[in-house]
This record gives structure tokens, C-alpha cells and sequence, in this order.
């Protein structure tokens, strides 16, 4: 029983990923991000099927939004992007940015795992989790592609993919810069700058770099001095800085280099509370977290009486917001030894890449490199009581786990593309090798335990094209392919004889998995000039893995879907714009991790489906030049069509009929932008409100929006911005969550008893000024 608490915490661990990247797709720039169109309302240039084209020709649903766009609904991380797009969600546990696309995301976040929904910036795709925990700075544009993307975005992108593409500066242009800060409250401060522009007619340049520090917003009631932390959760403390070097000899040739570090210590996506406090589990009179720790009891030799008497008396926070710390760590900043830190997360990542395009004219051939290393240390509670409440002998431990994801990753793609012809084409070939440690303990009173130390990795290869071809001047029909090879592997270094290993725990050897996949996508398209009709059929997969955070869990086979798909967008009039779409979703073997409340082990499974059908709009309204309206959203239906056995019949994950994780069922929002001019200078308010049904979090629906429950929530945001003559300056004031709505955000379930879930930031506010030259 004492092993399987222990593996209980270690099972928490799957928040925990090193950062990596790993398979991407060079993408073309934006081209200015839009094309302008006098007096009428302004087109957008994406890139979602890796070439640029007019958002009102691309025949899938893709939200684009602009720089100016960001700031004005203050996004500044992928975190906010749910503002902009109704079928967007996304998770932030201990700094794992887990984003779900129409209910498809991924609850499988543990070390060396991937999201369902593909994430790039600049070609280079973001394999891990808290990879995606980074800052939206010198952002050109982003895209939010919805649906599978496995013909040209590869494995992986079976919800979607976001697409983000930062700035790169031109030879020839003039020295430019831009600088904003900013002060909020929770002591919110923040500076980001951008200095870029030619040097000479072959080489340009940018440099950029941001901090940002922030005071918790999530209460932490220890009292001060009680030998625990008394810090308060979601703080934040982040630095990045980057730079970019373009050389271009000639028209033909021009090649892209690209540096970045990036580094946080702080406290985010910490601060889960226990909910669902008035649960009477399996009718014992306690709630799941008090059951859970009288089983903890009893794994020390307390009696089932004792144990079930002193869990009763365990007290727990009942102020959304605010809940307690009881975490003694077995990490000081990556050496594995009890500690009294408390819980912390420390990212810090370096990426490198080059990107060689080759213009023939007719052709266009590119390359990208890159290479990145990782390092990510976390520690983190799992019971969060009172620390005065727990029993005599046990009030200076916790019950948590202590992580350390060290990694690195190697990407290589070669490209063909046509430039200008009536046939449109791709093709190209992508390596990937990305491998990590996991170096992981159970923090238990009074000791810190070794259960987890492995290597992962992860390599695969990959064929890929795509063909637009016309029929007639109108209608086109779309295919294309891919076909990728991969193996993963995990070798086991635990041993009986290291000291750390105080549960005995077997070494499990080497473990592998190889497969092989072919995804696929076929489209019709009728474009009138305003009008476009489309339909189509489109496949994805999430590659098959193993566990790095228990070995003793089987791997999963590859996650599929298909996605039936049509729609319209019409061009309204010159000022307004109207895009529709419905689809109907087949998704089969769905990865699923969870606490075998058995084993009190994390198992991996997958085996079940789910039907997802829904539609979606977007509206899009310049009512006159200095008034423009914005509305979009989401009718969505999604189930688990069966319950899943875990491997040996260890334990059944009773979800048939449950929705999926990340799926509200309904969201609405509007927005308005008005503008009124002061002299030479601008005033522009922006205002929005959204109304979201709710969600849950996990595949059991145990914990949601509510808490316990996926209650709805309204939200208001807003901004006053002046912009000086000339673009020289601005101030604008913002606010987010306006009316202080209480809703969570993520949740951390535990053997299908323990509910914990962590508050939604609340109203916020504040002051940012900025300069450009």
C-alpha cells in the first residue's frame, strides 16, 4: 500500500515535460500579414496550407489574428488565445500548455509526450508541453488551424494546429524599433522591445528580449513562519531574449538565422484546491481527499479506525482563490534531497534554427535545421489541506513528487513547393530525433523516494505533398498525404541496489514501440469571387508511446481521427464578411492517462472513441470607419462511446457517455471596436464578452470549470488605447475579466476519488505604454 501511494503522487507527475522541439514545417512568411483593399474591410494572408493565400480562400476554418489585434485584447501567451477562437481551451498544469481544439486535446502530460494539437513558431514545431509556456513577443501573426492537419502539419496535429510566426527583418530596410511596459495590478510588471532593419542591401537583423514578474493572484493560507511556504501560487517570473540574422545575396537566395533563450522561475500553473468537498465517497462520510489520505494512513501501519478518524479531520480551503501548501520537495534546484521549497517550476530552454530558401522561379526549394536543448525542474503538492490539520507525526510532510526533464531535440526538413502556376503543389521529407531524462521522486514524510529514472526517445521520418488542382475556373479539387515512420524508446535506469530506491521498484529494461502511419486529406472547393463552398474529408494521428513516468504501464497504440468537414465564406459586401462551417469527427483510440485507484499507479490507456459533431461561425462587420463588430461561435456535441479496461484488468476508466475533456458544449461572443480621432491621433476602445457553457477537464468529468462540476462563466474584457500622430507612442489602458468572474481553469483528478482544480485568474488590470521609431 505505501508503494502504491507513492506511485499515486508519481502519477501526478505526467503535468511534468522537458522542453523540446521537434517536428515542424517551414512555413512562408505572411506577407505583411494583410492585404490592403481601400475602403474596404482589410483581407488577411494565411499560411494554412503552407503557402499565402487570402484567408477567404482557404477552405478550412482558420482563425488569424494580428499583432495590433493581440494587444488590443491583451494576449500576450498561448494561454489567452481562447478570447479569439470558441473552439480553443487550453489546460496550464505547472506550466504544461495543453490546448484542446473541438474536444480534442490530449490528458497524456508527461515527461517525453506530445499535445493533440500541434504547436509552431517558424516552421519549428513544439513537441513538449511547457514548450508552449512561452510569451507572444515580436509576433507577426497567429493562426489557429481547427481540425486534423495530417496531411501537411504530420503526426501529432490530430485537434488542429497553432501557428505562430514572429517577425523577421528585411535587408535594405531603415533601424526601427519598438518598446512597450507596463504595471498591473497583483504588482504586474512587464517590458518587451524589438530593435531590427537592414544592414546594408544583403543582411538585416533583429534583436528582442522581455521580463515580466507578477505577484501569485492564488492565496496561499499558510500562516507565515509555520515551517511550510506561505508564498502565493501563479506568480510569474519569466526572461527571454532572442535574435535574428538574415542573409541575402541575391533575389534568388536568402537564408534566415534565429536564436532563443528563454527562462522561468516562479510558481505558475501552481495553486490547485480541493473541490467537491461535499462528496460523500462510497458512502464513508469523507469527501475523495480525505479518503485518499486515510488510505495514505494505512499505508504507515495506522489502523483503518485511526486513519479514518484523523482524515476526517483534515480541513481544507472553502474561499475560491486560496487553498494551502504542505509541500516538502526532494529537489533544491535539481539535486534530489528533501527540501522545504515548496512547490516552484524552473524552465529554461535555448533554441536554435536556420531556415535556406532557393527561388527558381518556378519552384521554390527550402531547408530548416534546428536544434534545441531543455531543462525543466518542478516540485508540486497533490492533497493541499491544512498543514495544522493533518495528524501528529505526519504535519511537517505533504504528499506530492519532484520532477527533473532534462532534453534536447534535433529537426531536419527539406521542402519543394510551386511558386506561380495554375497547379499548386508541395512536397517534402522531415527527420526528427528529440530524447529527455526523467528523473522523477515521491515526496513522502520524512523522505524523498527515487521512482522514476529513464531515457526516452523519439525519432521518426516522415513523406509529405499536396496538389490543388482546377477544374474549372471556379471549382478545384485538393489531395494529399503523408506517410511517417517512427519508433520510441524507453530505457529504464532504476536500480534495487541504488540507495534512493527505498520502495524496491524493478528496473524494466529497455521498452520500444514502432509503427507506421499514412494520413490524408481530399477537398472539393467552388469559389464565386465572394462565395467560397467547400467539403472534405481530412485524417489525423498521435504517434503510439509509452510512459516515462511508469515503466510498469504499457505503451498505447497511435490515436486516430477523420473529420468530415464542409463549409462557407462569404464575402457579405465590401465591409462585412460571414464564414460557416460544420463537421462531423470519427476519433478511435483515444490516449487517456489516469490513477488506477487499484494500483494507485498512472496507467496509459486507450481503446475508446468518440463521436464529435458540431458548427461554428465567425462575422466579421466594419459598420463605418470608426465602428466595427466581431461575433463567433460554437455548437458542439462530443461523447465517449465505451469504458476502457486497463491492461491485466487491473482497473476500468468508467467514461461511456462522459463528454470529452476541453468540450463545451456552447459559446457565444461579441465584440466591438470603436475608434474616434483626437487631432492627428487615434482613440480606440475595444470591447468584448463571451459566454462559455463550460467544460471539464479530464476524460472521468471530475473535475470542470465549476470546480467539480463544468459550470458556465461570462466573461468582459477591455481596452482604451491612444495612439499618438505618426504611430510614435501610445498608453492604453486594460482590463481582463472585468466583472471578477470565479470559474477554474485546469484540473488534477486523483483515482477517481480526489477532485482538485485551480482557480481561473481573476479581474485584472492595469496601464501599458509604448514607443516606436
Amino acid at each position: 500500500m505505501r508503494k502504491a501511494v507513492l506511485m499515486a503522487s508519481v502519477a501526478i507527475a505526467a503535468m511534468n515535460v522537458s522542453p523540446a522541439w521537434a517536428e515542424g514545417v517551414p512555413m512562408p512568411a505572411a506577407e505583411e500579414g494583410k492585404i490592403a483593399e481601400s475602403g474596404e474591410l482589410a483581407d488577411i494572408v494565411v499560411t494554412a496550407q503552407r503557402r499565402s493565400e487570402s484567408l477567404q480562400k482557404v477552405p478550412v476554418v482558420v482563425t488569424a489574428v494580428e499583432p495590433e489585434v493581440l494587444e488590443a485584447r491583451n494576449v500576450s501567451t498561448l494561454q489567452d488565445l481562447p478570447k479569439l477562437t470558441p473552439s480553443l481551451t487550453v489546460q496550464n498544469q505547472a506550466s504544461n500548455v495543453t490546448p484542446f481544439i473541438r474536444g480534442v486535446g490530449s490528458t497524456v502530460t508527461g515527461a517525453g509526450q506530445a499535445a493533440s494539437v500541434a504547436t509552431y513558431v517558424d516552421g519549428v514545431y513544439i513537441a513538449t508541453l511547457t514548450s508552449a509556456a512561452f510569451d507572444l513577443d515580436n509576433v507577426e501573426q497567429v493562426q489557429v488551424l481547427e481540425g486534423p492537419q495530417g496531411a501537411l502539419y504530420g503526426r501529432n496535429a490530430t485537434g488542429g494546429a497553432i501557428v505562430v510566426t514572429t517577425k523577421t527583418p528585411r535587408p535594405g530596410d531603415p533601424i526601427s524599433g519598438r518598446f512597450r511596459a507596463g504595471y498591473g495590478n497583483y504588482n504586474n510588471r512587464e517590458a518587451s522591445g524589438i530593435v531590427s532593419g537592414g544592414l546594408g542591401e544583403m543582411f538585416a537583423f533583429s534583436v528582442n528580449g522581455s521580463i515580466r514578474k507578477r505577484d501569485g493572484y492564488i492565496r496561499n493560507l499558510n500562516a507565515p513562519g509555520a515551517g511550510t511556504s506561505n508564498a502565493d501560487f501563479y506568480d510569474r517570473d519569466s526572461k527571454a531574449i532572442g535574435a535574428v540574422l538574415v542573409f541575402k545575396p541575391s533575389e534568388q537566395f536568402n537564408l534566415v538565422l534565429r536564436a532563443q533563450h528563454f527562462e522561468s522561475d516562479d510558481r505558475s500553473g501552481q495553486g490547485y484546491q480541493a473541490v467537491g468537498l461535499d462528496l460523500n465517497v462510497l458512502g464513508t462520510g469523507l469527501n475523495g481527499s480525505q479518503l485518499y489520505y486515510a488510505g495514505f494512513l494505512q499505508s504507515f501501519g495506522v489502523s483503518p479506525a485511526d486513519a479514518f478518524a484523523a482524515a476526517a479531520n483534515l480541513r481544507f480551503s472553502g474561499e475560491h482563490g486560496a487553498t494551502y501548501e504542505n509541500e516538502a520537495n526532494g529537489s533544491t534546484r535539481g539535486i534530489l534531497r528533501p527540501g522545504p521549497a515548496g512547490s516552484f517550476v524552473q524552465l529554461n530552454a535555448e533554441t536554435y534554427s536556420a531556415k535556406a530558401t532557393l527561388d527558381l522561379g518556378s519552384v521554390e526549394i527550402s531547408s530548416l535545421t534546428a536544434y534545441q536543448t531543455a531543462k525543466s525542474l518542478s516540485a508540486t503538492e497533490i492533497l493541499f489541506a491544512d498543514p495544522k490539520s493533518y495528524p501528529a507525526g505526519f504535519q511537517g510532510g505533504s504528499v506530492g513528487f519532484t520532477g527533473d526533464f532534462p532534453s534536447r531535440t534535433w529537426q531536419q526538413e527539406l521542402q519543394i513547393a510551386s511558386v506561380s502556376s495554375p497547379v499548386q503543389w508541395i512536397a517534402g521529407m522531415l527527420y526528427l530525433d528529440a530524447a529527455g531524462n526523467v528523473l522523477l521522486t515521491g515526496d513522502l514524510p520524512p523522505l524523498s523516494a527515487l521512482t522514476a529514472d529513464n531515457r526516452w526517445q523519439n525519432r521518426s521520418i516522415a513523406g509529405y505533398g499536396q496538389i490543388t488542382v482546377p477544374i474549372t475556373d471556379k471549382l478545384s479539387i485538393t489531395a494529399g498525404g503523408r506517410y511517417t515512420d517512427e519508433k520510441y524508446t524507453n530505457t529504464d535506469f532504476l536500480s534495487l541496489a541504488d540507495p534512493r530506491n527505498v520502495f524496491g521498484i524493478p528496473n524494466q529494461g529497455r521498452q520500444q514501440l514502432k509503427g507506421s502511419k499514412f494520413t490524408y486529406t481530399g477537398r472539393i472547393q467552388y469559389d464565386t469571387g465572394s462565395i467560397l463552398l467547400y467539403a472534405g474529408v481530412s485524417t489525423g494521428f498521435k504517434g503510439a508511446t509509452l510512459s516515462n513516468t511508469n515503466l510498469l504501464s504499457p505503451g498505447v497504440k497511435p490515436e486516430t481521427i477523420t473529420s468530415f468537414e464542409g463549409g462557407t465564406k462569404i464575402r457579405l459586401s465590401p465591409d462585412a464578411r460571414l464564414n460557416i462551417g460544420a463537421f462531423h469527427y470519427n476519433y478511435g483510440n483515444i490516449h487517456i492517462a489516469y490513477t488506477d485507484s487499484a494500483s494507485g499507479s498512472n496507467i496509459l490507456v486507450n481503446g475508446t472513441g468518440a463521436k464529435i459533431t458540431g458548427a461554428q461561425y465567425d462575422l466579421l462587420w466594419r459598420v463605418s470607419p470608426m465602428f466595427t463588430l466581431r461575433s463567433n461561435g460554437l455548437v458542439l456535441d462530443t461523447s465517449y462511446d465505451r469504458d476502457v479496461e486497463s491492461a491485466g484488468g487491473a482497473g476500468v476508466l468508467f467514461i461511456k457517455g462522459n463528454r470529452l475533456a476541453g468540450a463545451p458544449k456552447f459559446v457565444v461572443s461579441l465584440g466591438a471596436d470603436v475608434k474616434y480621432p483626437i487631432g492627428d491621433g487615434e482613440l480606440k476602445l475595444s470591447v468584448d464578452a463571451s459566454h462559455n457553457a463550460g467544460y471539464y477537464f479530464d476524460a472521468e468529468n471530475l473535475t470542470g470549470t465549476g470546480g467539480a462540476t463544468a459550470r458556465s462563466m461570462q466573461l468582459v474584457d477591455a481596452s482604451l488605447t491612444y495612439t499618438a500622430p505618426g504611430d510614435r507612442w501610445l498608453v492604453s489602458l486594460y482590463a481582463a475579466n472585468i466583472t471578477d468572474e470565479k470559474y477554474f481553469d485546469s484540473g488534477l483528478p486523483i483515482s477517481g476519488i480526489v477532485r482538485n482544480a485551480r482557480a481561473a485568474p481573476p479581474a485584472t488590470y492595469g496601464v501599458r505604454v509604448g514607443f516606436n521609431f
